[in-house]
């Protein structure tokens, strides 16, 4: 365990000590201990991720010193590999779908190539000193782009949530960042994780080539991204470059600015719910009375929402979301339309995975933008059952912001996603979810994360239950492109002829396919999402019922008694607020 671990850990017992010591809602002691654990599991992978040949698994076995990982092997074998150390036994091992690992022999690797279809994803636990020195990071061998669409849509989904730090390959001869790349970059950019660019097999070329593409490819990621980025040549005899990458990182850093968002909510929920504690001391028995009779009646009204209007709302959101997601795939279509035309005249076998790409990475874009953006409705949608209730926190200055507090609470929760962990997840890519991106999430919004009892509790969640089954749809289409386009075909048909048949047979028949079958997916998500906001707001308002329960039952002790403890909350509240002033810091810029 890093220093950053045991630090998170540490604010953790102390905030679950004065949760409990404060008698605060237990859903706040819950979402600490949620914490706590995810803390303590999490691995910082690496992965390496590349096209296909772009030399991934030749580098790490050149930083190994040993030629461990297969190489020159087909795309259809390609599968992502952690690297682990051990000073045990070596062996490695194949991940199925539901966690099962299936041993092999460490140096029968081709085996396990062989039988990749099988796994989600391998480990190898070997003996080196090279991954020794790189402790507590773990390389990521991953498939190359343009592996075949069911292993890399896998490997994609599997681990673009996981990375802490990102390496990434591209081939000198390539002479820029592609298209394909660049999505890629993307969707690790999105996510607020850092990446370094590595050229490989930079011995093939000559000094004046190798500046001329370093500078074109800084150029790129700077006009895309802006800021600077870590680029450096490379060949296949000397990593040492890779190496110091590696080295430099800095791992607590990146971990605490990971899990800021979580422990910023944690913080802010703690010292709100301390507010209502300190302030309930000073407050009649009558007052604190007409705030329970009010949350009771918010609970109600919430319960009570009518069958009619929450069929409206699932009607509206879910229809309004099918138009604008086709709209999304669309204009991605539409504007890769030269590139895949590109890719067929080449005859170099791109044009499938290239579509299938862009299909991939258009659809988990807009799902997630959209699923979010009809939450938001959804919560706002309820926010009248609360507005009475905010009026009296109003009044006896027990909270200015009540209802808009809950409001953008439950809205950043469900855009929110605890960092994966372990090896078990099957939760959709960070990078699609936006976890680093977010502001501040304050006070009751936490009390939301990670105990509902439903599935769908994120936007993440609800992308990665309908992932799957779209791309299956719309990736059904893709072999169009092969059956329009024979290398006969190709010879004879001019480009201008080719991309009519891509704008006017093969992305139709995508958009129709997605068409016939996104309303009765999202209608399905939407119900699910409406019940969850109903749930919470019930949660919300209940755990706020709880905590002023325990103040009344405080008014029948002594004067000296409720002194004594108020004094000992005030001193909790200082010190929260010093933990908030320090976790302020571990975000980064």
């Amino acid at each position: 365990m890093i220093p950053a671990q045991e630090e998170i850990l540490e604010v953790c017992n102390t905030l679950h000590t004065y949760s409990k010591q404060a008698e605060l809602a237990q859903e706040k002691v819950n979402n600490i201990e949620a914490v706590q654990k995810n803390v303590a599991a999490t691995q910082l992978l690496v992965p390496v991720i590349g096209q296909f040949s772009a030399g991934k698994s030749t580098m790490i076995n050149t930083m190994l010193g040993s030629n461990l990982l297969p190489t020159g092997i087909t795309p259809e074998t390609s599968l992502a590999t952690e690297m682990h150390y051990t000073e045990g036994e070596e062996y490695a091992e194949g991940i199925t779908e539901n966690g099962t690992a299936h041993r092999y022999v460490l140096f029968d690797m081709k085996k396990l190539t062989e039988d990749a279809k099988q796994y989600r994803f391998a480990r190898v636990y070997i003996k080196n000193l090279q991954l020794k020195e790189l402790e507590p990071l773990i390389l990521v061998d991953m498939p190359g782009f343009d592996a075949p669409m069911e292993h890399h849509n896998k490997a994609i989904l599997e681990y673009i949530d996981k990375g802490l730090y990102y390496i990434v390959l591209t081939k000198i001869s390539d002479g820029t960042v592609s298209r394909t790349l660049l999505k890629r970059l993307d969707e690790i950019h999105a996510s607020g994780r850092k990446f370094s660019l590595f050229l490989s097999n930079a011995d093939l070329e000559r000094s004046e080539k190798l500046a001329q593409v370093k500078q074109q490819c800084t150029d790129i990621l700077q006009d895309t991204f802006g800021g600077t980025f870590h680029i450096e040549a490379i060949n296949n005899t000397s990593v040492d470059s890779v190496l110091q990458c590696l080295h430099s990182i800095d791992s607590n850093a990146l971990l605490k600015n990971l899990y800021y968002p979580q422990m910023n909510e944690c913080t802010n929920t703690v010292l709100e719910g301390l507010n209502y504690r300190i302030k309930a001391f000073d407050m009649e028995a009558s007052a604190i009375q007409s705030a329970q009779d009010e949350l009771k009646r918010s609970i109600e009204r919430v319960k009570s929402t009518a069958e009619q209007d929450i069929r409206h709302m699932k009607s509206k959101y879910s229809g309004s979301m099918v138009n604008n997601i086709l709209r999304d795939i669309t204009e991605a279509l539409d504007s890769s339309a030269d590139e895949i035309t590109s890719a067929i005249m080449s005859q170099s076998g791109r044009a499938e995975s290239l579509l299938n790409d862009i299909i991939r990475s258009s659809l988990v874009s807009s799902l997630e933008r959209r699923v979010e953006e009809a939450n938001d409705s959804i919560v706002m949608d309820f926010s009248d059952s609360v507005k009475d209730l905010s009026e009296v926190f109003k009044t006896m200055d027990i909270d200015l912001h009540y209802a808009d507090t809950i409001v953008s609470g439950l809205q950043e929760v469900f855009k929110s996603v605890p960092m994966a962990v372990g090896t078990a997840s099957t939760q959709l890519p960070k990078a699609m979810s936006g976890l680093l991106s977010g502001t501040a999430i304050g006070g009751l919004s936490a009390l939301l994360t990670g105990t509902i009892g439903s599935t769908i509790t994120t936007a993440t969640s609800v992308v990665a239950t309908v992932i799957n089954p779209l791309l299956g749809i719309a990736v059904a289409a893709v072999p169009l492109l092969m059956s329009l386009f024979g290398q006969k075909t190709q010879q004879d048909t001019g480009e201008s002829q080719v991309r009519a048949k891509v704008t006017g047979e093969v992305f139709p028949q995508i958009k129709s396919k997605l068409r016939a079958q996104l309303p009765a997916l999202l209608q399905e998500q939407v119900g699910g999402m409406i019940t969850q906001v109903q749930q919470q707001y019930q949660r919300v308002l209940q755990s706020q019922q709880a905590e002023f329960e325990k103040a009344m039952q405080e008014k029948q002790e002594s004067v000296e008694a409720n002194k004594q403890k108020k004094e000992l909350f005030v001193g909790y509240r200082q010190e929260v607020q010093r933990i908030l002033e320090k976790i302020t810091t571990w975000r980064m810029e």
